[in-house]
């Protein structure tokens, strides 16, 4: 019983994706941190991770290897109500380590 287990556990271990690296960044509007950012890393459309930004904008991500396109959304209070602004990163390249302070611009969406 005990070695069905072991197998059990490490068939389990390598199911696991492997995270090649630590993504942290900030996402910004016009030079300000932007809080509550929907981010969504996917590769050819298909989401492989998701978080939303926090404190200041600041936001962080495990990733495997790999290129993917980063996208975040949210929508703004103003003195002219409601305004969407997104963002994305196309080519986000991550291998092994660390991504420190990458910046996802915010605009209005058009």
């Amino acid at each position: 019983m005990g070695s069905k287990l072991s197998l059990i556990s490490v068939l389990l271990l390598l199911a696991q994706p492997a995270y090649a690296a630590t993504v942290t960044g900030k996402t910004v509007f016009r030079g300000m941190g932007v809080e509550e950012v929907r981010l969504i890393a996917t590769v050819d459309g298909v989401e492989v991770a998701r978080t939303r930004s926090g404190y200041h904008g600041s936001f962080r991500l495990a990733l495997p290897e790999g290129v993917y396109e980063l996208h975040g959304s949210t929508v703004l209070e103003s003195a002219r109500g409601e305004v969407a602004v997104s963002g994305s990163i196309p080519d986000l390249r991550v291998g092994n380590g660390r991504i420190d302070r990458l910046v996802l611009e915010l605009a209005p969406d058009r």
